[in-house]
């Protein structure tokens, strides 16, 4: 899959997850013999079996996160979620959300993929192009329907864990 084609699939499966739907993005993985992703759109906090999901999460609700009213990022105090901050990423669009920057790029996730993305672009990692289409399409969902959004999602055989869980806040 090409960068432009990556984009454009990042659009398609964005649009759709405005809306709601997740037909296209789960036939971009079972279509390229992945196992299909969960996506669940503003999870109660019982769908959230990681002590450090349900950490950030509720620290997000303390602060006045709720759908479709997320609080200001300044709001945000890390010391809240202590236990969560070597998983979180904090990401930053760029230009009209073709891209995004790791401003922040957690020490466990990190060491369990392998590398520290911090400062870099998802479009300058070596994330395989069907899951960086994936990232940036939950991403803009997560910004446009100003909710959370968790999903699941098998990661690269390179990487050292079964699963990927992510809490995505706008």
């Amino acid at each position: 899959m090409s960068i432009e084609d990556a984009q454009r699939a990042a659009d398609r499966m964005a649009e759709e997850l405005i809306r709601g739907e997740t037909a296209r993005t789960i036939a971009s993985f079972t279509d390229a013999d992945a196992p299909a992703p969960e996506i669940l759109f503003a999870p109660p906090r019982a769908a959230l079996r990681e002590p450090a999901l349900k950490q950030l999460h509720d620290a997000w609700t303390r602060i006045g996160g709720a759908a479709g009213a997320p609080p200001a990022a300044q709001a945000f105090d890390p010391l809240s979620a202590m236990e969560a901050l070597p998983f979180v990423m904090l990401l930053e669009n760029v230009g009209d959300g073709t891209d995004v920057v790791y401003r922040v790029y957690g020490r466990a996730i990190a060491d369990r993929f392998g590398v520290d993305f911090t400062g870099r672009r998802l479009s300058e990692t070596p994330v395989e192009p069907r899951i960086a289409a994936f990232f940036l399409a939950v991403y803009r969902a997560v910004a446009a329907r100003r909710a959370p959004i968790l999903t699941e999602h098998a990661p690269p055989r390179t990487v050292s864990v079964a699963t990927w869980r992510r809490l995505i806040l706008p």
